[in-house]
């Protein structure tokens, strides 16, 4: 009896230290809207589907296969809801930092800090004492930044992107190009292809 109870107090602890770590979660367009995130499908990585704690795969994800050692994301890379996105984040900043600069917000490519703050900010002043208009200033700035950061060259670099998440690896690689893609893929001994889900998932 004493030996079934410590097995069953182990279950219970092991599941609940399983159930807070952080896994990887696939979004279509319909689910990401319902849960209040209108820039399409994505891969993002949480404790719980409906919190989007870190995006690793912004929209839009035409492809997508899973197992439970990998998943596979087919990329056809969205500047419209990128700009957007970044143009969001750029109107929390300046609505949330008014007073202060310590608000921390997420940028699909940063996370900002009180520097960084600081200076969009300005920007952003500059920008709308030249065009007298708020709303275009937040484009223009939005635009300047998906031009000028690494993270958002490397994503529309390609009109198509392929990715691999190694779950129990904690790894991602892409952006890819299909032959880099399909090179790794054989390295690696990846049976997996696109459309594959886990019976969890259907």
């Amino acid at each position: 009896m004493k030996k079934l109870l410590v097995i069953f107090l182990l279950t219970i602890i092991f599941g609940c230290q399983s159930n807070t770590s952080e896994k990887y979660y696939f979004l279509d367009e319909f689910d990401a809207m319902d849960m209040g995130y209108p820039y399409g499908t994505v891969i993002h990585k949480s404790k719980e589907t409906g919190n989007f704690d870190t995006i690793i795969i912004h929209s839009d994800i035409e492809k997508y296969g899973e197992n439970k050692s990998y998943i596979i994301a087919l990329q056809k890379p969205n500047k419209e809801l990128m700009l957007d996105r970044i143009e969001s984040s750029l109107k929390a900043l300046y609505k949330y930092n008014s007073e202060n600069d310590s608000n921390i917000i997420y940028f699909p490519h940063t996370y900002t800090t009180l520097e960084m703050n600081r200076q969009l900010k300005k920007d952003l002043d500059s920008l709308i004492q030249v065009t007298q208009d708020t709303i275009n200033s937040y484009k223009i700035e939005a635009k300047r930044i998906l031009e000028k950061e690494s993270f958002y060259q490397k994503i529309f670099k390609n009109q198509i992107n392929y990715y691999m998440i190694d779950k129990k690896g904690d790894s991602v690689y892409g952006p890819m190009d299909r032959k880099e893609f399909l090179k790794l893929k054989s390295q690696k001994k990846i049976k997996l292809e696109f459309g594959e889900v886990p019976f969890w998932n259907w």
